[in-house]
């Protein structure tokens, strides 16, 4: 495979400079793959740092965004892979997250499964913000499969992290996934 998708101009050898995200932003989704696939065959001689940890959850991210689940999972177990290596708990715990976002819409079970993976790391180290993320998807699936009294939970647990943190943005989200919640809990009382 030709590495012509990346910006040579740009690249020192480092691996920071290896994603240029502004080049990449003005390709087309065909030629962000290629981009995506030319990058991932740079990284497996690179050494196991942040770096290299940050550039596989950065490629699993975008495939993910190119609707490409496939490919984000792979990139997203790499990632997980190599965090469990060097005991790297924040990415260990992004990791799992993006791979329950594969199966979000397809194997809600499995989903759920890396969501609460996730949850339990993200718990160990204290990451309140991300707790309620996880919570919020956690509830996403149980709510899609029709479980709104575990949703409902999942939902409160969401709230209290993000009243805490001030995220005003998932803080409404959470509060309309409630009251969609609750509708469904009323009328499924009301038969």
């Amino acid at each position: 495979m030709c590495l012509i998708y990346l910006d040579k101009s740009r690249f020192s050898g480092d691996q920071e400079s290896l994603f240029n995200e502004k080049h990449y932003k003005s390709l087309s989704n065909e030629k962000k793959v290629k981009y995506l696939d030319s990058l991932a065959l740079l990284l497996p001689n690179k050494k196991n740092d942040t770096v290299l940890r940050n550039l596989y959850l950065k490629i699993g991210a975008e495939y993910y965004f190119l609707n490409n689940l496939d490919q984000s999972y792979k990139y997203s177990a790499v990632a997980l892979k190599l965090s469990i290596k060097d005991k790297d708990s924040s990415r260990m715990a992004k990791s799992l997250y993006y791979m329950g976002d594969c199966y979000e819409n397809t194997q809600k079970d499995s989903a759920y499964f890396y969501y609460l993976k996730a949850q339990k790391i993200y718990q160990k180290i204290h990451d309140d913000d991300k707790l309620g993320r996880v919570h919020f998807n956690k509830a996403y699936v149980l709510f899609y499969d029709g479980n709104y009294p575990e949703c409902e939970i999942e939902i409160t647990k969401a709230l209290n992290y993000f009243e805490e943190t001030d995220n005003l943005k998932d803080l409404f989200l959470c509060n309309n996934m409630m009251g969609n919640c609750l509708e469904k809990l009323f009328c499924t009382m009301k038969h």
